[in-house]
């Protein structure tokens, strides 16, 4: 069990609490570049800094799609983000969602590294994973905002994070920031070279893995969303088949808890440790002790020996229940350790029931139990094999390849003695791909994927899932908020909000 801060529980936490993995000193400030301990500390920094925004990558790959939006047994959180209801005076994650203190983090480590008498190999496998990373970050600005400033060079030593406001820095074009990205990956396969060890043999560092399963996740976008051609799928299927030394977990609970970090799964994660974070999917995700303890789970069993870690901020919409709970009826074991449906009387329900519904909790991330409260310490995946092998069924579909064999391995977990019931066929290009989402959606709630997802498949499998898009297209991509225009007369709004 990990030793955990006991913590008041605020809306801040959702970002995790600010303190960074332990670096081996404290000098990790821009400008200090003197010695090998400078470095570790710089690079340890960065994983701490990246982990702070763990919240806002979530909340940007999954609120606006159309798993939550529901009944909640508390008041909610982020109603207008959840219903696209949002322009420049409301939009949430002003100021490009501050990723650009941490891409300032990225270019001071890139600049100056090398200055630094440090074994070759091991500088190399850092600059493999910062440059990845600076893809990821800069991956999620274009995905998010579509046309942004490009800045690739670090700010002086006495620069102050909370100051950037990147005034004169113009928007580039999403091909310009995509051309950045492709560069930024094979920069950091160069580096990393045939190494697909992991830092410390630890998950929550980069590795050549996580930088194929970005190059893959890059491709897939570039030819769906940015119609660059069928040429990027058949990228991003090469690239996602050379990820090596993973595989899926045997049973898909296993893989929530702190005891099994290190699992064959994961390939890049967010750590949860002593002494420095915690997250808060047990505190927003879940209830007061009262709520639930009154409840009864949709078989009729009593919730009064549940122990919360808190409030239920966002709730499950109508058609998640139904279908997680479908799912369930047809033998899917993933739902179990996904979510619990809350119901006012132990009569049992297999759909939603408006009268007696009361709310979900999501228990894929439990945290532990520790005293009477539940504080969030398992590591949260950014990347996992079975993303690794439902993007590759995307690939090979867009490809007009047949996917079933990728779709067959997730559900034979999923399924476990009663998969032959539900062994998937390859049908065509369309049914093809409604069963790939329906996997992922079952697959990954809570972990930032289902959005993205549902844009890659495109606007009419987008408005389908979710109709608030109807006529607002244009608000997948955010705007620039009131806020940043008027620190910048020059900066361009995003088409569709002038």
């Amino acid at each position: 069990m990990k030793k955990i801060i006991l913590s008041i529980v605020s809306l801040f936490l959702l970002n995790s609490c600010d303190i960074d993995l332990e670096p081996k000193s404290s000098l990790i400030h821009s400008g200090y570049w003197e010695s090998e301990e400078a470095l570790e500390a710089n690079h340890s920094g960065i994983y701490g800094r990246f982990r702070n925004y763990a919240f806002t990558l979530y909340s940007l790959g999954e609120l606006r799609a159309d798993i939550w939006g529901g009944r909640t047994m508390e008041s909610p959180f982020s109603e207008d983000f959840i219903k696209i209801n949002y322009n420049v005076d409301t939009a949430p994650y002003g100021n490009w969602g501050n990723l650009y203190r941490l891409i300032h983090n990225l270019n001071d480590f890139i600049a100056n590294a090398s200055k630094i008498d440090y074994p070759k190999n091991k500088l190399n496998h850092l600059y493999g994973e910062v440059y990845g990373i600076r893809a990821y970050t800069y991956f999620t600005l274009l995905k998010t905002w579509g046309d942004v400033p490009i800045v690739t060079e670090p700010l002086p030593p006495n620069f102050k994070p909370h100051e950037l406001k990147l005034r004169g820095i113009k928007r580039s074009s999403k091909e310009e920031v995509l051309n950045l990205i492709k560069n930024d990956l094979e920069k950091s396969l160069e580096y990393f070279g045939d190494d697909y060890t992991y830092w410390n043999n630890k998950k929550v560092y980069w590795s050549k893995n996580a930088t194929l399963a970005l190059k893959g996740d890059v491709f897939l976008w570039s030819g769906s969303v940015l119609n660059k051609g069928k040429q990027e799928f058949q990228t991003a299927l090469n690239s996602l088949e050379q990820i090596k030394n993973v595989t899926l977990e045997n049973n898909f609970e296993n893989l929530w808890t702190s005891a099994n970090e290190e699992n064959n799964e994961f390939i890049f994660a967010f750590d949860y440790q002593i002494n420095q974070a915690t997250h808060s999917y047990p505190s927003f995700f879940s209830g007061h002790n009262s709520e639930i303890r009154s409840s009864f789970d949709r078989f009729g069993n009593s919730m009064k020996s549940f122990v919360s870690g808190g409030l239920n901020r966002f709730g499950a919409t109508e058609k998640t229940v139904n279908t997680f709970i479908e799912a369930e009826e047809n033998g899917d074991l993933r739902k179990k350790s996904t979510f619990k449906f809350l119901f006012k009387n132990d009569k049992g329900y297999n759909s939603f029931d408006d009268e007696s519904y009361k709310g979900s909790l999501l228990i894929k991330f439990p945290g532990e139990e520790i005293g009477s409260e539940v504080l969030g310490v398992s590591n949260i995946p950014i990347y996992r094999y079975a993303d690794v092998v439902l993007m590759i069924a995307e690939a090979k579909n867009e490809l007009h390849m047949d996917p079933s064999a990728e779709i067959n391995l997730i559900r034979q977990r999923a399924y476990g003695d009663k998969f032959e019931n539900f062994k998937y066929l390859n049908a065509s290009y369309d049914l093809n791909k409604a069963a790939i989402l329906k996997e992922r959606l079952l697959e990954f709630v809570g972990e930032g994927k289902r959005f993205w997802d549902l844009v890659r498949a495109g606007d009419n499998e987008l408005i389908k899932n979710k109709p608030e898009f109807k006529g607002n297209l244009y608000k997948v991509y955010l705007p620039i908020t009131r806020d940043m225009m008027n620190n910048d007369q020059f900066m361009a709004q995003t088409q569709g909000y002038e």
